[in-house]
């Protein structure tokens, strides 16, 4: 048997093989790329949504589906800094919280731009700061929820205190009393 036959046989035998494995790995690399613009996409959608559960799942992600990018591991771990700065968060001062506010802005900004580069596309920082829609109903929703669950919490906890008033519902037409039923000053317990 000569060598064409046997070039043939393994071209006839490893071609749908390696065809099977070379478009499982395009696949998988395909995968990679989609679950990568999930992050960004949510990192970009819920950027002037700081506590949406979108923006915390794919800040949660960003270990897993970019480890080993040195450069988006750093931006994350610094913008993870800021978030854990319980004392900037909890002092209650509006001029610290704002600037915390914008610092996490900011990181976020770079994160995003990092995020963005590794996946081949280019914005302009100051576009991804002004970017966005969020409308003002929304973040007014937002924080009277936020303070019924401070209210709530406080309540719990006894902290806070429930007032109740006592209220005297007048009749004002009909001498009957409030279950309907007639009512006179003369009459007695009957018999």
């Amino acid at each position: 048997m000569s060598s064409e036959f046997w070039i043939t046989t393994v071209a006839i035998v490893l071609g749908p093989i390696l065809a099977v494995l070379i478009s499982r790995q395009l696949q998988v690399r395909d995968r990679e790329r989609e679950r990568k613009l999930y992050v960004l996409r949510s990192l970009l959608s819920t950027r002037k949504a700081q506590l949406s559960q979108d923006r915390v799942m794919a800040l949660n992600l960003i270990e897993i589906e970019f480890a080993g990018k040195k450069k988006i591991l750093e931006k994350f771990n610094d913008l993870m800094q800021t978030y854990s700065d319980r004392q900037k968060w909890e002092s209650g001062n509006a001029n610290v919280l704002n600037a915390v506010n914008e610092e996490v802005d900011r990181k976020s900004v770079l994160l995003i731009d990092e995020i963005a580069r590794d996946l081949g596309y280019k914005f302009d920082q100051i576009k991804i700061l002004s970017g966005g829609y969020y409308p003002k109903g929304l973040g007014v929703a937002e924080e009277q929820q936020q303070i019924i669950r401070e209210f709530l919490v406080g309540l719990r906890q006894g902290k806070l205190l429930l007032p109740v008033g006592v209220v005297d519902f007048v009749q004002t037409s009909g001498t009957g009393d409030s279950n309907g039923q007639e009512a006179s000053e003369n009459e007695g317990p009957s018999a």
